[in-house]
């Protein structure tokens, strides 16, 4: 990653952070990663950051195009417990993915589609998503996850179920290009982040 010049970027130009997928990067890697340790305890928060994909963007095979991760105690004790988000084609979209296979919820393992609206997301042109997530209580399937992109809630789900542990533990923008379909970049593609912000419940 690196950081360019954008006076167009929309909260605080003109610094922005790039991150680079060039000719011949390989399915299944990241460029780079952002990572952001979070106080012990958080169970619930609200992440929002600006991005922007290039245009053109080659997808992976698998539709699979990954922006960032919320990352949970659990995962810290090598066990499988996160959330993430990607940028999914026909329509362009982003989706949810629930990897929290630790707390063994009715969607765990599953791809989480907007279930409220969709927001066609343009290609070379910022967009705001917006991430509220806030912890199961006890053996409940009752986390819950919402995003939205534009101002406009596209995801809201109420049966997550996390480990019975400490809460969120980091998030990170690490943009992986899909998830191990050998495929390859053949065109020079890019991300870029403007501005993040990350809140605690009050």
């Amino acid at each position: 990653g690196s950081q360019v010049s954008d006076a167009a970027a929309p909260l605080s130009p003109p610094s922005t952070y790039q991150v680079l997928y060039p000719i011949g990067f390989l399915s299944g890697l990241t460029p780079s990663t952002l990572q952001y340790y979070l106080i012990p305890g958080r169970r619930e928060l609200y992440w929002g950051i600006w991005w922007k994909p290039s245009d053109p963007f080659q997808s992976d095979a698998s539709g699979v195009n990954k922006i960032a991760f919320l990352w949970t105690e659990t995962v810290s004790n090598n066990a499988t417990d996160l959330l993430y988000f990607d940028l999914s084609p026909n329509p362009w979209r982003i989706r949810g993915m629930n990897d929290l296979i630790a707390g063994a919820g009715p969607t765990a393992g599953q791809r989480l589609e907007p279930n409220v609206d969709t927001t066609e997301v343009a290609l070379g042109e910022w967009h705001r998503i917006e991430i509220y997530a806030k912890y199961s209580t006890g053996t409940a399937a009752n986390g819950v996850l919402k995003w939205w992109v534009d101002g406009r809630l596209n995801g809201w789900y109420r049966n997550l179920k996390m480990a019975r542990d400490s809460g969120f533990r980091y998030l990170q923008i690490a943009p992986t290009y899909g998830g191990n379909t050998g495929d390859l970049k053949l065109e020079n593609d890019y991300y870029w982040f403007d501005h993040i912000r990350v809140s605690r419940a009050p």
